[in-house]
C-alpha cells in the first residue's frame, strides 16, 4: 500500500512526498520534537526540578491532542472512523467518480486546520480565486499529490472542469508558454462556507454533489474574538498529532489499539 512510512519522516521534505494517500504510521520522530518544543515549560509535566521520562510525556501529551480532536468531531456529529474511511477512499482513489472530500461550514470551525494537518506532508496544489475562471486555472495542480481548494466558486464558466476534477477524470489543462497537458486523477480537499452548487442549475449541482463526500463542520472554536462552543486547542495541532490520532482511530476500528501499519 502506498503512503508515507515512518522511515520517511526523518528525511521528510515537501518535495519528496509527491504521492501517497495518508500518513499512516506513528509519527514518532516528528511527535517527540514537538513535545520538547511545545511542552518544555509546562508545569503540568515538570515537578521537583526534574524532567519526566519521555514515555510519560508522550502518553500524557498525545492524550490531550486525541481528546481535543475527539471533541471537535463529536461537537459536529462526525464519527471519526467514518470520516477517516472516507478520507482514505478519496486519497487512495478507490471510488469511481468520487474524488473529493468537502468540509462545509462557517468560519472559525476548524475546517482549514483539519485540511492542513491531513495534507501538509504532501505536495499540494491550489487554485486561487483570482484565477479560477482563467484558462490557466489548473496548471498549478500538475505533478501534485493532492489539490486544496479554499472557498471555490463553481459557476457556469468552470462547471465542466470541476465535474471532471471532482470526479477523478483526466482532462487537458492549459499551461503558460507550454503545450496543453493532461491532468491525471488527483485527490481533492475542499473547504467552503457555502454550498458548492449555489451558483449553478440544480441538475449540475446534483451531478457535482455525486462526486464528493461532504462533512459539515459548524461548531465554532473559541478565540480572543469569538465565544465559541469549543475550547481552543491546548496548543498548536500539527501533522504529527493527526498521525497519532489517525493510528488510534484505525486501531479502534480494527479492534487493535496498536494497529499501526509498517
Amino acid at each position: 500500500m502506498s503512503g508515507a512510512l515512518l522511515h520517511d519522516l526523518p528525511n521528510w521534505k515537501p518535495d519528496k512526498l509527491t504521492s501517497g494517500p495518508l500518513l499512516k504510521a506513528s509519527a514518532a520522530f516528528l511527535f517527540l520534537m514537538n513535545i520538547w518544543m511545545d511542552k518544555a515549560y509546562s508545569k503540568a509535566y515538570i515537578s521537583n526540578d526534574s524532567f519526566p521520562e519521555s514515555e510519560y510525556i508522550e502518553k500524557n501529551i498525545i492524550d490531550v491532542y486525541k481528546s481535543w480532536l475527539d471533541t471537535l468531531f463529536e461537537a459536529n456529529g462526525i464519527v471519526p472512523a467514518e470520516f477517516i474511511d472516507k478520507l482514505e477512499r478519496v486519497m487512495d482513489k478507490r471510488d469511481t467518480k468520487i474524488n473529493c472530500l468537502v468540509l462545509y461550514g462557517p468560519t472559525n470551525t476548524g475546517k482549514s486546520l483539519l485540511c492542513k494537518i491531513m495534507t501538509e506532508f504532501l505536495l499540494t496544489g491550489t487554485i486561487s480565486r483570482r484565477t479560477e475562471n482563467s484558462s490557466f486555472a489548473y496548471e498549478n495542480l500538475l505533478d501534485r499529490s493532492v489539490a486544496i481548494l479554499e472557498e471555490p466558486k463553481v459557476n457556469a464558466a468552470n462547471i465542466n472542469d470541476m465535474k471532471q476534477l471532482l470526479g477523478g477524470e483526466a482532462f487537458e489543462v492549459a499551461v503558460k508558454y507550454k503545450p496543453m497537458q493532461y491532468l491525471q486523477r488527483l485527490p481533492v480537499i475542499i473547504t467552503t462556507n457555502e454550498y458548492l452548487g449555489c451558483r449553478i442549475p440544480d441538475v449540475d449541482a446534483a451531478a457535482l454533489e455525486s462526486r464528493y463526500y461532504q462533512y459539515t463542520v459548524s461548531s465554532q472554536i473559541a478565540s480572543a474574538t469569538v465565544d465559541g462552543q469549543l475550547d481552543a486547542a491546548p496548543c498548536k495541532i500539527c501533522v504529527c498529532h493527526w498521525a497519532e490520532y489517525f493510528a488510534k482511530v484505525k486501531g479502534q476500528s480494527h479492534g487493535d489499539k496498536e494497529n499501526i501499519p509498517p
